[in-house]
């Protein structure tokens, strides 16, 4: 198709193609002004200490070579613990997209689920976004009150971090010893862990709905692949099934009965355990119930195990929750255009089949409370 259009003697040509180019342009520059104002209205909040010292004349130099430094650290330490020698497989910091709250995050470099890190400075996009645009009107309330971030299944830190930088209390599990060492880094490269206005933890325990008794991990090892997706007993082995794999033993808590209380109020929890999740909700009940986070962000995973999965939806849908169902495609799209869709256009009904259906091998669910009640 072509438009031709005449005005004070020119003539101009505009094929479907070019139309079409410039929409895309018009879309884009519009994203980018909406980001930016978005990143400006996250930012005109009380900074964390940790950010206001990064913004200091050297102290951003500093924090990269405490970086550089710790590298010979964390190689030994994932060494002794894997048999893998890492001198030639480098891990590597970056600083967040600044849509989002300025932290720095560590990661093996070549781990495949770190690719878009590595390309994006952003984890997982669309979820991320989410998540600190709920946790910017959270974690820091109005009288300078700080909320407080459950994360289950830290892995090497992302939510846990970028709530950290929102301004919350973290209270972060991660039980297989390297994920961890790597983890605490960052968080201490962050001045995270040493901040005397907000506190953060990370438990060294499997959060599951019994406390006291001996799971095993089985932790892929891959010096170039999936190594990130510990689960319990071997539910994910059939994604882990090209790996060699670690078996670890830890002992189990669960979130009742550990006793974490936020100081004022619970802005989220996260949950990514491979298809463990049913067990830590359960545990988790009383925590809820009182606390009511405004949001829960759950990784299901129905293509490992479907065992638990109704009964946590029934105790999610008596709490007031609704359910939002966000595929892969849109949680890792490469596009910043997909990254501002609406939660409510993925919005579901607890129906544990249809949910089941759509979700596949796996994905996540956004569970939000419109009004917590008092």
């Amino acid at each position: 198709m072509t438009l031709h259009t005449k005005s004070n003697q020119f003539t101009a040509t505009i094929t479907t193609k070019n139309l079409f180019s410039v929409l895309l342009i018009l879309a884009l520059s519009l994203l980018f002004a909406f980001s930016r104002e978005l990143q400006a209205l996250m930012r005109n909040r009380q900074q964390p200490q940790h950010e206001k010292s990064l913004q200091k004349g050297s102290g951003a130099l500093q924090t990269l070579q405490r970086m550089e430094d710790d590298q010979g650290n964390i190689k030994t330490f994932w060494k002794n613990n894997t048999g893998i020698d890492w001198n030639h497989k480098p891990f590597k910091w970056v600083r967040s997209n600044p849509i989002l709250p300025s932290f720095s995050y560590g990661f093996p470099e070549k781990e495949s689920d770190q690719k878009q890190i590595n390309e994006q400075q952003i984890l997982e996009p669309y979820v991320s976004i989410q998540v600190a645009q709920h946790l910017h009107s959270c974690c820091i309330g109005s009288d300078g009150s700080q909320g407080h971030f459950l994360d289950v299944g830290g892995n090497f830190g992302w939510y846990a971090l970028l709530a950290a930088a929102s301004g919350c209390d973290v209270d972060s599990f991660e039980p297989v010893d390297w994920f961890r060492y790597l983890f605490e880094t960052t968080a201490k490269l962050n001045d995270f862990t040493s901040s005397t206005s907000q506190s953060f933890n990370i438990h060294p325990v499997i959060v599951s709905d019994v406390s006291g008794i001996d799971l095993e991990l089985y932790i892929p090892i891959s010096e170039d692949g999936l190594m990130g997706a510990a689960g319990v007993n071997g539910m994910n082995k059939d994604t882990i099934s090209k790996a060699n794999i670690i078996k670890l033993k830890k002992q189990t808590t669960t979130i009742d009965e550990l006793g974490i209380q936020p100081k004022y109020r619970s802005c989220a929890i996260k949950v990514d355990v491979e298809g463990f999740e049913p067990k830590v909700i359960a545990g988790g009940s009383k925590f809820i119930t009182k606390n009511q986070p405004p949001m829960i962000i759950l990784e299901l995973s129905p293509g490992m195990t479907k065992d638990g999965i109704p009964e946590m939806f029934k105790q999610l849908e008596d709490v007031g929750y609704s359910p939002h169902l966000v595929g892969w495609r849109l949680i890792k799209n490469p596009d910043p255009t997909t990254w501002l869709n609406s939660l409510s256009d993925y919005s579901v009904e607890w129906n544990t089949d249809q949910i089941i259906r759509k979700c596949g091998y796996n994905c996540m669910l956004l569970c939000t409370l419109a009004s917590p009640s008092t």
